[in-house]
């Protein structure tokens, strides 16, 4: 397919973008990664692990003096994933600007800045967000516009996630406009990547960090670089510690921490069998039974280890507009084109292994859908009951 072919009807801008786009096409990873596509059955994937529990433990008061101690010595930073849009919120703009209502705090991105600065108790933890194509200006332009939440400029870098092309049916990369490539983000599995493409390891060390904690933009109540969690990742020298929350029900629609044929990692809910979802210890709990809550800790060594290793890549087929030969936008009626995407845990896998720290739930507030659970409402609520620390 000529990716080029309406460039003589585009400004120069535009057909200088698209050309930069098509340029950096990897065809021979597309190649395989549709090639995956066709061969790959996900049931039979996920029946075909050996998957084991973990043993998640609790919080001990030492812990924290121990994770000060890394903080005030400069050895601790923060990793915010927040690639995303608010578009399930109903809000046009970065996720992390979304406002959830409290008369306190303006945006999500603005309790994180606070958790953090609680987090350092006067000392200045070094704050890395990873934002997207489609909404890293505008989220700059969001920081700048509120002074960084006094935060500090040079105390916040801005790095951006990766991006794939989509590929129609026959496995080739198409318009979304006349000059514009479809694609989509790499998945928050990009961060490892992205963030050594872009300096940010090496500015991790430029300013003696040896501890990374990574989350996501949207837990409202999110412990920012917790140093109970940084205690742990120091006591016990594992690659990955992890915090976990104990699922409502067996029915919740959270991936659970386990082992994988011996290695760390996390299994989706929709592929964790029903003879595993339901299973029951002595104790009446459930043995899968450690929500994943993507708050984690690992050593920079680690991270900059992954990044060189690559992630598998995950498929989702969806619906897409494109560009006929026309010229003309069509909207299809069913799904059109394959999306490939990392995740974060996948990661857990290369990792020699993994402690999870079980917390309570209070540390858990979603901010994911407009109305109901885990929506704006209740993310207020859980924070106001808390006080809003």
């Amino acid at each position: 397919m000529d990716l080029l072919r309406f460039q003589d009807e585009l400004d120069a801008e535009t057909r200088a973008s698209l050309r930069q786009s098509v340029s950096r096409i990897d065809y021979p990873l597309m190649k395989r990664l549709f090639e995956s596509t066709k061969s790959f059955d996900a049931s039979k994937n996920a029946s075909e692990r050996k998957v084991s529990p973990v043993t998640s433990v609790r919080k001990a008061p030492e812990l924290f003096e121990l994770g000060q101690n890394l903080i005030r010595g400069g050895e601790a930073a923060a990793v915010t994933m927040a690639g995303g849009q608010g578009t399930r919120l109903g809000h046009k703009g970065p996720k992390g600007t979304y406002d959830i209502g409290l008369p306190s705090h303006r945006s999500l991105f603005e309790l994180q800045c606070d958790s953090l600065r609680a987090a350092g108790g006067g000392t200045i933890i070094p704050w890395y967000i990873m934002t997207g194509e489609e909404n890293h200006a505008a989220t700059v332009a969001f920081f700048e516009k509120h002074g960084y939440f006094g935060y500090g400029k040079e105390n916040i870098r801005f790095f951006r996630q990766g991006t794939l092309p989509l590929l129609n049916t026959d496995g080739e990369p198409f318009l979304s406009d006349k000059g514009t490539l479809c694609t989509g983000p790499d998945g928050n599995g990009g961060v490892f990547r992205a963030a050594a493409e872009q300096g940010v390891y090496e500015d991790m060390e430029t300013r003696g960090v040896k501890y990374v904690f990574i989350c996501g933009v949207d837990n409202a109540a999110v412990r920012m670089a917790d140093p109970v969690l940084l205690g742990l990742a120091k006591r016990s020298g594992s690659e990955i510690v992890s915090k976990s929350v104990a699922k409502r029900s067996p029915e919740e629609k959270a991936g659970v921490f386990c082992l994988m044929d011996g290695k760390p990692g996390v299994i989706e809910y929709s592929e964790l069998p029903d003879e595993l979802r339901y299973l029951r210890g002595d104790d009446g709990e459930l043995v899968y039974n450690d929500a994943n809550i993507i708050a984690h800790v690992f050593p920079l060594d680690v991270l900059k280890r992954i990044s060189e290793t690559g992630l598998p890549y995950h498929t989702a087929f969806k619906k897409m507009p494109y560009v006929d030969e026309t010229g003309a936008v069509v909207v299809p009626e069913k799904e059109n084109a394959y999306k490939y995407e990392t995740f974060v845990f996948d990661a857990f896998a290369y990792c020699r292994d993994m402690t999870v720290m079980r917390v309570d739930r209070k540390e858990f507030s979603p901010v994911k859908n407009r109305t109901g659970q885990d929506s704006p409402e209740t993310a207020r609520a859980a924070l106001e009951a808390q006080g809003i620390r």
